[in-house]
């Protein structure tokens, strides 16, 4: 028999991509749209690298949506940072 049993948050570790920190954490809307202007993409463009759309391209330049830490390594990846 299970049961239930809740985890107060200072039970759980923190999990890297959560301090804002390193390598794998979310990037800023301002570097994402400095990459966007360094390699001549647009959003469309940009949304496509990383099998995403341009609308959520626009939604992580505006600060609206996070990008994932994953997408952005992707997206450096592709245009040949890493």
């Amino acid at each position: 028999m299970r049961t239930n049993r809740s985890f107060a948050t200072a039970d759980m570790p923190s999990h890297p991509n959560r301090s804002g920190r390193g390598a794998s954490r979310n990037p800023s809307p301002e570097e994402i749209r400095a990459l966007r202007e360094e390699y001549g993409l647009s959003a469309a463009e940009l949304g496509a690298l990383v099998h995403s759309t341009g609308r959520r391209a626009q939604e992580w330049m505006a600060g609206t949506h996070r990008m994932h830490p994953g997408l952005w390594e992707l997206l450096r990846l592709k245009v040949g940072l890493q």
